[in-house]
């Protein structure tokens, strides 16, 4: 009804956002120059309150109000949006869900995007911290540009690479060159997300690697990007600091007031996080931090494509603990700096495991085929999370590294490790890759899924969520729930199990919103992290790509899941 009678208006709500409409009828009313006798008022005003409640798309919302009728299909099709049919529920054929792949922003974003403390600090959200898309900056490039071929594009992904000084041959540029075209005439959603949030400018600035290209072009039908790179995306596209500085002998109450939960900060020469109640330092420099911790690139985790890593239980917990601002610190507390090397010490372990200049070791040996493709910090805690298990376990060369007192004195005579007190010892993990790796079982067997020694890096072949968290951040306040359905159940079990699965329904309905949790699940054969609880649904985030999200109902979502991970900190 609004729509036929008051198109100006409604161009008006598209134009400057809903709540900035309302405040102008409420102007207007107040001074007599609108009419709102009748039934105007009591039509209008439900829809822009209803709109600016929930944060979101006037366009989305009048498309879903319409999209059954004539005159809304048009309406969808004349603001270009995707009207595309939803994946069918349920799991492909390796258990995984393949269903209900949908992205639904924060209240349903449309023209207005929110910024990283609109994500972040929700609570503390306030129409401010809201940003046009239409305010990014869009240059004209082959990409967005009409009557591109693919051809065009495939040269500007080429040029992309080669200004950050990336090889990139000419199968892999076309590839991502024939996706993009097909997110361009297919997915309006997706095509959208990297067009308004400037990803292609950030990339042609060299503020971000091109290589987010190549995880995109991996993306499902009807999947788009996700929170976490999005707003990393507009913050570096408003031209906002990735890491705020504050002067030297700025206090920190001043710094905690200025900041939210999970913001890394400078002052001085020092780094800074505010853990949601004070700002603790972090050991690094601003520098190694951007090394380990890039804007956008470190939410974008990309599990091995060939599978046998075995690893997503531990890479999901990792990339869950760091994507939550409020559990964010209990990752960047295992990382510090000394002069240009970085040390991770984990929580409940004796040895402290130094990367050479911040860099991953191992090139030319088969190790970068074994870990993901994910930022420094990730692959860091890979190589730590393998060395610890074999050092506290029975697999592989690293427990022999400073168990024995022979091997420890031969190891510490090549300066692989340093006894730095008693019963704590330092791996130099450039050195001990060096000098271990390559003499361990030829690399062509490390992708036997058979063998579980070998390259060092299989000993993350299969593992717990609680083992990863108490690894990680040693909180053991862990709670399992096992919701495995056997095949022959008897009438006790299959109540006993309807009984799980609706507690279950209850402790996920009463975390919604909260931040102080952690919940990894386990689909199938597979791991996944509950990125977010919000209006009754649930957002899983895969290992295989953390740029995307799907999402269920919290009850859909029960009766799919086979295990459930709960952590509380």
């Amino acid at each position: 009804l609004v729509l036929r009678n008051c198109p100006m208006l409604m161009a008006k709500v598209c134009e400057i956002g809903a709540d900035a409409t309302l405040s102008l009828i409420s102007t207007y009313a107040l001074t007599g120059e609108l009419d709102v006798s009748g039934e105007l008022i009591s039509q209008l005003i439900p829809l822009l309150t209803g709109i600016l409640k929930a944060k979101g798309s006037l366009k989305q919302y009048l498309i879903d109000d319409f999209k059954m009728t004539k005159q809304g299909q048009n309406a969808a099709d004349n603001l270009n949006n995707d009207t595309k049919s939803k994946p069918k529920f349920g799991l492909d054929e390796e258990g995984n869900p393949n269903g209900r792949k949908e992205r639904v922003l924060e209240g349903g974003i449309k023209d207005t995007e929110l910024t990283e403390v609109a994500y972040e600090a929700r609570h503390l959200a306030e129409p401010n911290d809201i940003v046009a898309a239409s305010q990014i900056k869009i240059d004209d490039n082959p990409y967005v540009r009409d009557g591109s071929t693919i051809g065009d594009i495939e040269l500007y992904v080429k040029d992309l690479y080669t200004k950050q000084n990336i090889e990139i041959t000419k199968n892999e540029a076309e590839k991502i060159a024939k996706k993009l075209y097909e997110i361009k005439e297919k997915n309006v959603s997706l095509y959208k997300d990297i067009v308004e949030t400037g990803m292609l400018n950030l990339i042609e600035e060299g503020k971000i690697s091109p290589k987010m290209l190549e995880s995109i072009s991996d993306f499902g039908e009807n999947l788009r990007l996700s929170q976490n790179i999005i707003q990393d995306c507009l913050l570096l596209s408003k031209g906002e600091e990735y890491i705020p500085s504050f002067k030297s002998g700025t206090s920190m109450s001043d710094m905690l007031s200025a900041t939210y939960p999970g913001k890394v900060a400078e002052a001085g020469s020092k780094l800074y996080i505010n853990d949601g109640e004070k700002m603790i330092e972090l050991g690094m420099s601003k520098e190694k931090y951007m090394e380990l911790f890039p804007p956008v690139k470190r939410f974008d985790i990309n599990q091995n494509t060939n599978k046998h890593s075995g690893n997503c239980w531990f890479l999901e917990t990792a990339f869950n603990l760091y994507q939550n601002p409020e559990t964010r610190v209990e990752i960047l507390k295992n990382f510090r700096q000394e002069g240009n090397d970085i040390i991770v010490k984990l929580p409940n372990s004796n040895i402290e495991y130094k990367f050479t200049d911040g860099k991953i070791p191992g090139d030319g040996l088969g190790v970068r085929r074994m870990l993901s493709d994910s930022p420094a910090w990730m692959n860091m805690l890979e190589f730590v999370g393998a060395m610890e298990r074999s050092v506290n376990g029975d697999i592989s060369q690293g427990k022999n590294l400073i168990s024995s007192p022979n091997t420890i004195e031969a190891n510490k005579a090549s300066g692989i490790i340093t006894e730095t007190s008693p019963n704590h010892f330092r791996v130099d993990m450039q050195k001990y890759m060096n000098n271990y790796a390559e003499n361990s079982d030829p690399i062509n067997n490390i992708y036997n899924a058979g063998r579980r020694e070998g390259h060092f890096l299989r000993n993350l072949y299969a593992g717990r969520h609680d083992e990863a968290i108490e690894m990680l951040t040693g909180n053991k306040n862990t709670k399992n729930i096992d919701l495995t359905e056997s095949t022959h159940q008897t009438k006790a079990e299959k109540a006993e199990l309807k009984a799980k699965r609706n507690s279950l329904i209850q402790q996920l309905k009463d975390f919604e919103g909260k931040t102080n949790v952690s919940i990894n699940v386990g689909i199938g054969p597979h791991a996944y992290a509950v990125s977010r609880i919000e209006d009754g649904k649930i957002y899983l985030v895969d290992p295989y790509k953390t740029s995307e999200e799907m999402v269920y109902t919290i009850k859909e979502f029960v009766n799919i899941c086979r295990f459930c991970t709960i952590t509380q900190f």
